[in-house]
């Protein structure tokens, strides 16, 4: 399930090249390259199947998820849950960064 029309998460919006190990990390490619690359890997995997425009709202006890899509309330009985929460920015302290007025680079981002 992603709640946008394309897969890639936050990698989308990076448009700088990465660095560290190609094989680990992909290396020299740009995050929204790489976010492509990626999403092609689990739409094509044989036994994933993707809802894009899907919000998940609900992990019950019983394992059940209930998710909106297309306007539709849904509960589905997943054979695994994989919660990919998304990325989080690492906002480095400073006197004063929590004066009004500053912020970190993802607050200023055109989203």
């Amino acid at each position: 399930m992603d709640d946008k029309d394309e897969l890639g998460g936050k990698l989308v919006l990076q448009t700088h090249k990465f660095f560290g190990s190609v094989e680990d990390s992909h290396a020299g490619m740009r995050g929204m390259d790489i976010g492509r690359l990626l999403a092609q890997k689990v739409e094509g995997g044989r036994y994933i199947e993707v809802w894009k425009k899907s919000t998940v709202l609900y992990v019950f006890d019983d394992k059940k998820v209930g998710i909106l899509k297309d306007g539709v309330y849904k509960i589905l009985t997943p054979k695994m849950i994989l919660n990919a929460a998304g990325a989080r920015e690492k906002f480095l302290r400073f006197r004063g960064n929590s004066l009004s007025g500053v912020y970190g680079a993802g607050a200023s981002r055109p989203w």
